[in-house]
């Protein structure tokens, strides 16, 4: 040691190294020119030899610290040439950074892993190949994941190894999710049927979960909750807290689109708490985004919500979306994104909300997410139709619509339709409409999720545009047989409002008038402006047939303060002036009736 020391010092004495701290043992290098010089004048063998030695050192005098210098000991044992070592550091090293989000310092660890594998411990290739597709899954490099996921598949089954090869097939299930349903569902039944063949019962309850998802898709709740159920047994019975976590969070979303609220947020509240006790930020920030939508919003106007106060499911939402950006996960920040648009239009508070559903939009493009490409054009097509920007929305929903075909989704083939159809309506365009439902919507269709309703609402619009009462009150019945947590005191006031007009249709005028009044009343309570003045415009003609003069002055007045209050809230001066020009015919129209 003295020998070193005296060394050392005289190397400091040149003006070569410097010492780190005034107590710490290390030397630095004072220029990089210096040590890049002496490095290579070391030979090779010397050099191997250093850091073995380097690294050998590092795992003696730090063994409780060997997951903290992973990095530099994968480095060491690389330029050693001891690869098993190597990758085991390396593994580590990703490992983490992965856990913690390091996106991009994950990637670099497992790339680097990946080069050493194959002179190492070829089957090891399988779960890194795996493990960078889901980072680069999280990232939205869809073309990446998929390169990745698929080489691991390859990889897993040439070694014979099944539960790889299931978890690269439900990965893919995952990624091909963005994209195309029809492709994610063929990898979910591969990974259903490997697991079946494992008896294996977490692997089965988990590939389960995911067909159910599948099926939740394309519009068929309730065999969805029977795959859910299945997994929620099993996981019951195992005592598996992620599994709980998956299927209670899968269970709210089944509920949630199945137009069930209340056992949608119930299951969702019991997400919450095991999401917070994995400290899982991902399941956290997937739970804070579907809770918003148990409020009044555009999507769920037909629904009876659990949350009544639209602003404290906003909150959920804005959690979630900052938690979805410091982990750099992408598609979740575009999903927190689209829902808050849709949330905010609700309340007219369209500058927010316009801002929301464009940066929603951006991401999915730069990620290629074609799902969230679908919600976000919906969101957007949504917002246009409120503020009677009708010729906008019906591009951003025409849109929309065929890219949800593009996606084998039937929930957002139908939701989009739904959106479309009832722009069609309000432009007058009612061929077009009925176009778009009879290929979204079959005649005998249920009138139970999000979707299916809202194609139902564009039917009854579009059935009273063709003055055919009857038909509309059939279809509105339809819908409230079939919705759940509906009281005899509960007031739907979309629904209220078609009933309303249907009943105006036919003359009876006591009925249109109990319908709209309690839909106005409902509407105010929720705070959703555009219900508002749309309920307030058919009770000045229902008022105006009633020739009740004062009535119809009263609800004129509301409608002007409407229009200046929403008005306010668009920033760009053609779409404020349109809106304007637009809601002032109407009044008008409504005045001459």
């Amino acid at each position: 040691m003295r020998a070193l020391s005296e060394s050392l010092d005289a190397i400091q004495a040149a003006q070569l190294i410097r010492r780190a701290e005034d107590l710490d043992p290390a030397y630095l290098f004072k220029h990089g020119l210096v040590q890049d010089t002496a490095y290579s004048s070391l030979m090779r063998h010397e050099r191997r030899r250093l850091h073995r030695l380097v690294g050998e050192a590092l795992e003696k005098f730090a063994p409780d610290r060997l997951d903290e210098f992973a990095p530099l000991l994968g480095q060491h044992f690389i330029e050693a040439g001891d690869n098993a070592r190597a990758l085991r550091y390396l593994r580590s090293a990703a490992d983490s950074a992965a856990a913690r989000y390091a996106n991009q310092e994950a990637l670099a660890f497992y790339t680097q892993a990946l080069s050493v594998v194959q002179e190492t411990d070829a089957s090891a290739g399988a779960s890194l190949y795996r493990a960078r597709g889901q980072v680069y899954e999280r990232l939205g490099a869809f073309d990446q994941a998929r390169a990745d996921l698929e080489q691991g598949l390859q990889l897993a089954q040439s070694q014979n190894d099944s539960r790889a090869a299931w978890q690269c097939l439900i990965d893919l299930g995952f990624a091909w999710s963005a994209r195309d349903y029809a492709r994610a569902g063929e990898y979910f039944e591969r990974a259903l049927d490997l697991a079946r063949a494992r008896n294996d019962p977490l692997l089965l309850a988990h590939s389960l979960n995911r067909v159910g998802n599948w099926y939740l898709n394309n519009e068929n709740p309730e065999r969805a909750l029977t795959y859910h159920r299945d997994a929620l047994r099993i996981f019951e019975a195992q005592g598996e807290t992620r599994g709980l976590e998956e299927t209670t969070d899968l269970l709210g979303m089944t509920y949630t689109l199945g137009g069930d609220l209340f056992q949608a947020k119930q299951n969702y509240l019991r997400s919450m708490e095991l999401a917070q006790e994995l400290a899982d930020k991902t399941a956290l920030i997937s739970v804070l985004i579907t809770l918003t939508l148990h409020a009044p919003s555009a999507q769920f106007y037909t629904m009876v919500p659990a949350e009544a106060d639209l602003n404290v499911s906003i909150e959920h939402v804005r959690r979630a979306i900052p938690l979805a950006r410091e982990i750099g996960w992408r598609s979740g920040e575009a999903n927190g994104l689209w829902v808050l648009c849709f949330a905010l239009q609700a309340q007219g508070q369209y500058v927010q909300a316009l801002k929301a559903g464009q940066d929603a939009l951006t991401i999915s493009n730069e990620i290629e997410h074609h799902q969230w490409q679908v919600a976000s054009l919906c969101a957007l097509g949504s917002l246009y139709l409120e503020i009677l920007a009708l010729e906008k929305a019906r591009a951003f929903l025409e849109d929309a619509h065929s890219r949800a075909r593009a996606t084998n989704s039937l929930h957002w083939i139908r939701t989009s339709g739904g959106f479309l159809a009832s722009t069609c309506v309000e432009q007058g365009d009612l061929v077009r409409a009925e176009s778009v439902l009879n290929a979204a919507l079959p005649p005998d269709a249920p009138a139970q999720t999000v979707g299916e309703r809202l194609c139902y609402v564009a039917r009854i619009q579009l059935a009273l545009a063709r003055r055919e009462p009857a038909r509309a009150l059939t279809d509105l019945q339809a819908m409230l047989a079939q919705t759940p947590n509906l009281e005899s005191n509960t007031v739907i006031p979309q629904l209220w409002l078609l009933r309303g007009r249907a009943h105006m249709q036919q003359g009876a005028w006591s009925q249109a008038q109990t319908d709209l009044e309690a839909a106005l009343s409902s509407a105010h309570a929720y705070r959703i402006l555009w219900l508002e003045w749309q309920i307030h415009l058919e009770l000045i003609r229902l008022y105006r047939a009633l020739e009740n003069s004062p009535q119809v002055e009263s609800h004129a007045a509301a409608i002007r303060a409407l229009m200046q209050s929403i008005a306010a809230q668009i920033d760009d001066t053609t779409l404020r002036e349109n809106f304007a020009t637009q809601l002032t015919a109407r009044l008008e129209a409504a005045l001459r009736a």
